[in-house]
């Protein structure tokens, strides 16, 4: 991993020297490739006790949606319901009537309304 460390290094090696500038990353890479080790490790160690037990697994936090709940659809608006939408608006008739009019919910037409301007 990269961070804004790397950003230091040549600072670190200047004030290092070239010597000492070697000697600190050979360590540091010794460091990396130990931890790197450990971690692979610990996960293959880990792996195996968990399949070994099932009360590990959590379940979810919300049950899955039965095929019987239909997922909401958008709806398709036409052009037409749009620029009505957006005159209606222009005349000064108020948000909560141009969604009953058309049956959408206010906060759909305050989109219409509100995109206009882009």
């Amino acid at each position: 991993m990269m961070g804004t460390s790397l950003m230091t290094m040549p600072w670190a090696f200047g004030q290092a020297g070239f010597v000492g500038g070697i000697v600190i990353m050979l360590a540091m890479a010794g460091l990396a490739l130990y931890t790197a080790t450990r971690l692979l490790t610990l996960q293959k160690t880990m792996a195996s006790v968990a399949a070994h037990l099932p009360s590990l697994y959590m379940p979810p936090k919300r049950p899955a949606m039965s095929p019987s709940i239909a997922k909401k659809t958008g709806k398709c608006l036409t052009l037409e319901v749009k620029l009505d939408i957006i005159h209606r608006h222009e005349r000064g008739e108020k948000t909560n009537s141009i969604a009953s009019y058309h049956g959408l919910t206010p906060s759909t037409v305050y989109h219409f309304q509100v995109s206009k301007f882009y």
